[in-house]
């Protein structure tokens, strides 16, 4: 699993050099991969260096050119940033070697080696880093729990509307069919009540009935429309969350199966749990807390 490899060293590294070459400035389907999802899911940007390695072997200024253009617009589809990250020039032997017009870029290499002599002390922040990424793997099963109780909310809302007039019509009718079907009771409710004449006795049918509409209801619910639910938002389990980024993407490629596995085999106890206020405060962590730490380590 070349990938899941590449994701899990790159969760351990403080610093991740990524080298090109300026002959073969262009990028296999692994490496687009890596570069596109893998490493933006396990690491964070500031902890990916971007390397034109060799200079010294392009033969004038225009074919380094041609080759830092290349990697450029590769790099710009690759990671879908709408800025081109930084690109380290960098070469293999002395700078006496670089052809004319290259001595600009001499000092770069200087440069790749003092960031790579601070990678130890990034290390504090690359751990706050990995506790980012996990909190917003978990917003985004909160969120996707959340949309799957406000949809059934939204179902069960409608069922129980439906239930509670047709328990009020059963209520107030049905010992009025009863009677009209047997003949009994003798006085329907809305005859006693007509009459002026309802007492305890005359409510026993009629509450009878709303409990067993009740009851019929309920059932439904359990029995039907609930299982009918989950297996619906399953099938449509990507439909619960907003899928606006790569990033999240990759986020929701990571968690898909364990939030389908909740909803699979604990959908009723999940149902009723506070997801949006849990989201909220997880989001508010993400916005407020996580920061804080940041600026604690920065400084």
């Amino acid at each position: 699993n070349y990938l899941g490899v590449i994701g899990y060293l790159a969760r351990l590294a403080d610093l991740i050099i990524l080298m090109f070459d300026p002959h073969k400035a262009g990028t296999i389907k692994e490496t687009y991969s890596a570069i596109r999802s893998t490493l933006p899911g396990a690491t964070g940007e500031d902890r990916v260096l971007y390397v034109l390695n060799r200079i010294d072997e392009c033969a004038n200024l225009p074919d380094l050119v041609r080759s830092y253009g290349t990697l450029c617009w590769n790099l710009s589809q690759m990671t879908g940033r709408k800025d081109i990250p930084r690109i380290f020039l960098t070469y293999a032997d002395s700078a006496s070697n670089l052809q004319p017009g290259m001595e600009a870029w001499a000092g770069e290499r200087e440069e790749l080696k003092k960031a790579v002599a601070t990678a130890p002390r990034m290390r504090l922040n690359h751990v706050l880093q990995e506790v980012e990424i996990v909190i917003n793997e978990v917003a985004v099963e909160a969120e996707c729990l959340a949309n799957f109780k406000a949809g059934f909310m939204k179902r069960l809302k409608g069922t129980v509307k439906f239930g509670a007039l047709g328990g009020l019509m059963v209520f107030l009718l049905g010992d009025f069919a009863l009677n009209l079907l047997t003949g009994f009771p003798q006085t329907p409710l809305i005859g006693a009540l007509l009459q002026g004449a309802a007492g305890p006795s005359s409510f026993i049918l009629p509450t009878a009935g709303l409990l067993m509409a009740m009851a019929v209801v309920t059932l439904y619910v359990q029995r039907i429309q609930f299982p009918r639910y989950v297996r619906e938002a399953l099938d449509n389990l990507d439909t619960l969350v907003d899928l606006e980024t790569t990033y999240k993407k990759d986020l929701w490629s990571r968690t898909r199966e364990r939030t389908a596995s909740i909803i699979r085999d604990h959908a009723r106890k999940y149902v009723f749990m506070p997801h949006a206020r849990h989201r909220a405060r997880i989001e508010r962590f993400l916005a407020e807390d996580i920061k804080g730490f940041f600026s604690k380590v920065a400084n």
